[in-house]
């Protein structure tokens, strides 16, 4: 993974807190001890409904200035105008309200509790209850102008917080996805990359304090089925001409491996036609064709130490670049690197190479110096 997309994931989780938690601020995106704000939380039923309300996702598109769409393979290029009486609350979806797949709201909570006066029941079985959160046009558009209408649509899916909920719910997890598209123009490759952004949005009243705990949680995943091209005017790029010149050598490359190795067959062919005659040469001198096997071992040597030297240093590379993701990692995650993670920036088969380029320079060594002893 790339500095580039640990970036990207770092900055789409500050945007996803900051479109869906009301009134959170930057101060709380700096990492500091002591933090300069207590955690983000709520203390009544009706802040809840008001955070629930400001979540409602129906309007990602044109409240946000970055490329989210939602999680469908519905057409997103219709336009469905919504008129709402408040011109502050004007919204133009580029996708159809039924069309916007629903949230999800999980509870975690137990059967009953029952408290009267000093007596009290509690039924502790565990409950957990999902529930597809499917809005109307006319619901969305009535969220928008005034959020404590979500209380009564809730309450008819039956979701409540009414104050003798307090000791029965535990955690409430508002889920929904979006897909987004993430490109980076100093990049080398310069090819957009299509994610999956998995988004929980969590109440926390496990404590049952009055305290409700809110946090937002995401999951960044790669999406394979996403296509398209980039188109880069009438121009070349330098970066475009790197990329053919590396392309172009590992193609004269490819080529000389082939002819290599064709010189390697018929090179033992001539050697079973001319091991008798070379020795009836008169004079000490170099002959033709040991000249030629020579020129082609030393072509062979060079070959070889050139392509050592460029897989240690992308060994080498990729050992850094591990360096810098581990003390990343340790800093901002606070956890170590498992040694399987770290496994992953080793490239095997540039190792294999490695070792293969070691052999046949030592090899060709002890051939040439043999050769040469015995002339």
């Amino acid at each position: 993974m790339r500095m580039s997309h640990i970036d990207f994931m770092d900055d789409t989780n500050t945007v996803m807190r900051h479109k869906f938690l009301k009134n959170w601020n930057d101060d709380r995106d700096a990492l500091v001890y002591p933090p300069s704000s207590g955690r983000y939380s709520v203390y009544t039923g009706a802040d809840i409904v008001d955070q629930f309300a400001f979540v409602v996702y129906y309007s990602i598109q044109d409240d946000s200035f970055a490329s989210f769409s939602y999680d469908t393979l519905k057409d997103q290029g219709i336009r469905t105008p919504v008129s709402i009486d408040d011109p502050r609350l004007q919204k133009t979806w580029h996708i159809a309200v039924d069309d916007i797949p629903p949230m999800e709201f999980c509870i975690n909570r137990i059967a009953n509790v029952t408290v009267y006066n000093n007596t009290y029941e509690f039924d502790v079985t565990e409950i957990h209850d999902c529930v597809l959160l499917k809005f109307t046009e006319k619901e969305v558009k009535e969220i928008r102008k005034n959020s404590s209408v979500l209380r009564e649509l809730l309450k008819e899916r039956h979701i409540t917080f009414r104050p003798e909920d307090a000791l029965i719910i535990s955690k409430g997890i508002l889920k929904f996805s979006l897909r987004t598209i993430h490109f980076s123009p100093v990049s080398t490759d310069q090819r957009p990359e299509c994610y999956r952004i998995d988004v929980s949005v969590i109440f926390d009243n496990s404590r049952h304090t009055g305290q409700v705990y809110i946090y937002l949680s995401t999951v960044i995943s790669y999406v394979t089925l996403c296509s398209g091209r980039v188109l880069h005017g009438g121009g070349i790029f330098l970066v475009s001409i790197i990329i053919f010149i590396i392309d172009m050598l590992v193609l004269l490359m490819c080529i000389a491996s082939f002819v290599l190795c064709c010189r390697a067959l018929l090179r033992a062919h001539l050697l079973k036609l001319v091991s008798f005659s070379l020795t009836s040469f008169s004079g000490g001198g170099v002959f033709l064709v040991s000249i030629i096997i020579f020129i082609i071992d030393m072509l062979v040597l060079l070959m070889c130490i050139a392509s050592f030297i460029l897989c240690c240093r992308a060994l080498l590379r990729a050992h850094l670049l591990k360096l810098v993701t581990m003390e990343f990692v340790e800093t901002v995650l606070k956890r170590k690197l498992s040694l399987s993670d770290r496994l992953e920036f080793l490239n095997l088969w540039y190792l294999m190479i490695v070792t293969n380029d070691i052999f046949i320079i030592l090899g060709t060594l002890c051939k040439i110096t043999i050769e040469f002893r015995f002339k």
